[in-house]
């Protein structure tokens, strides 16, 4: 995004800001995967888009913004290797708050699929976390960007941040009462993200499983999306976000989870079956491409429990990997979702959802293993779909009569969500109900996929949820 005088910079901020509550912490497994995993061409920093009907009151905001900065260290933090070792050190700067006035320059805001242009994050000099506040009087629209690294937080993490923004703001403009607090953070549970994995005792129970995932993993690889030639360091850095999107009126939603229901299925579960589908129908029917062969989703799993409730946002979050041959996936009926609700109830029974975390940690017992892995030409993953979930739905903020947020005279229209794309991984999905509508969010890249693909794979996607 462009640093001309449409943009008003604001980094000076008190110096308490950048007081962490830690002198230095180590990242955790899921952390040091996706420190690993970035780069210039492929960006590990997911967004939370807010599209906003009305404009904000832009002192209110960056005053409500910092005091979320001061709750969670890892926003206002940056990274540092020791002896082969990374930590999470206090930064010297503040988190970047960008005020971008979209009437001044509107060609140099967004790109060609309507995403505005964000910076890269530099995690070893400065903060993991910016935020871009965009906005336009003449059309009368304010978008904010929490754009962040994803060794800072994973989305539920930031979707925490979000709530409390927003309910701060809402205090200040007295939409909700000045006796409105928010809930005290425990700092010393920040910890207790690095311990989760396995006893030994499940470890051992669950070791032919176990074994069974691992080798799925490491040894059946799946087929990409597209063809691409090898990693190369040396290429220019990737564009902006690509995304398209669309969603479900609140009607047809319910209906979505009515079906889902019927047969015992989670929202996830049926995400992941129509996931498989969609991508099977735009590879025969945008693509042109029959050929057979493994697909593989990588789907994001929570890992929170009761003691990191009250702990400032974080990663805490596993992954596991759901594969079908295209032949499976073009099956009529309910059986694809059927499989797919009887692979989660074995992922959740036999703890599954740890084995990730089990292999990571077993590469960074071996020196350079986990970049050879993640730099090496295969391809680990066809596409990558992350549910969300009801955002906003708890939030104690006012809202309208349709479940939309209202800030003022502002109200949140509509919210989106990015997840990262990698090599060989050009597409990814973020599914999120939002005012009970559940929106579909396609991050892709654009130097495999044009603009109009991606926008069929969006309205694929949409009519196989109908």
């Amino acid at each position: 995004m462009s640093t001309n005088a449409a943009n008003d910079r604001r980094n000076d901020e008190p110096n308490a800001l950048l007081d962490c509550d830690f002198a230095s912490e180590p990242l955790s497994l899921f952390e040091e995967y996706m420190l690993t995993d970035n780069s210039p061409q492929y960006r590990m920093e997911p967004a939370i888009y807010l599209y906003f009907r009305g404009t904000l009151n832009r002192e209110v905001a960056r005053r409500t913004f910092h005091e979320v900065l001061k709750r969670h260290p890892f926003l206002r933090s940056r990274v540092e290797k020791r002896r082969g070792r990374f930590f999470w050190v206090p930064s010297e700067t503040p988190p970047e708050v960008l005020f971008v006035d979209y009437d001044l320059n509107p060609k140099d805001v967004f790109n060609e699929s309507d995403c505005p242009r964000l910076r890269p994050i530099k995690i070893f000099v400065e903060p993991g976390f910016r935020i871009y506040y965009i906005e336009s009087k003449r059309e009368n629209w304010t978008r904010l960007v929490l754009q962040f690294h994803h060794s800072v937080a994973d989305g539920i993490g930031m979707l925490q941040a979000l709530d409390e923004w927003l309910t701060l703001y809402a205090r200040e403009v007295g939409d909700v009462s000045r006796d409105t607090t928010l809930p005290e953070l425990n700092q010393a549970a920040l910890a207790e993200r690095r311990r989760i994995g396995w006893k030994l005792r499940s470890y051992l129970r669950n070791y032919c499983h176990t074994g069974r995932t691992t080798r799925q993993y490491l040894l059946c690889l799946p087929r990409p999306l597209v063809s691409v030639g090898a990693f190369n360091d040396v290429e220019p850095e990737n564009d902006s976000p690509y995304m398209a999107t669309t969603k479900l009126s609140r009607a047809e939603t319910t209906a979505y989870l009515r079906r889902a229901k019927t047969i015992g299925a989670t929202v996830n579960d049926a995400l992941l079956a129509d996931c498989f589908r969609a991508i099977d129908k735009w590879l025969t029917d945008v693509m042109h491409d029959e050929k057979n062969g493994r697909m593989r989703v990588m789907a994001p799993i929570n890992m929170r429990t009761a003691n990191n409730l009250r702990a400032p946002l974080s990663n805490v979050v596993s992954t596991v990997f759901i594969d079908r041959s295209r032949r499976k996936s073009s099956v009529p009926g309910d059986s694809l979702l059927k499989s797919v609700v009887s692979e989660m109830q074995w992922v959740k029974k036999k703890d599954q959802r740890y084995v990730f975390l089990l292999i990571l940690r077993i590469l960074r017992c071996i020196p350079g293993s986990l970049k050879l892995v993640l730099r090496s030409s295969a391809c680990r993953s066809t596409c990558v779909l992350s549910n969300l979930g009801r955002v906003l739905e708890a939030s104690s903020t006012r809202k309208d009569e349709n479940g939309r947020v209202v800030l003022g005279d502002a109200t949140l229209e509509r919210v989106e969500a990015e997840a990262p794309i990698r090599y060989k991984t050009a597409l990814s999905v973020v599914g999120l109900t939002y005012a009970g509508e559940l929106n579909l969010c396609v991050h892709y890249d654009s130097r495999l996929i044009t603009n109009d693909q991606a926008r069929e794979f969006a309205r694929i996607y949409r009519e196989l949820l109908l």
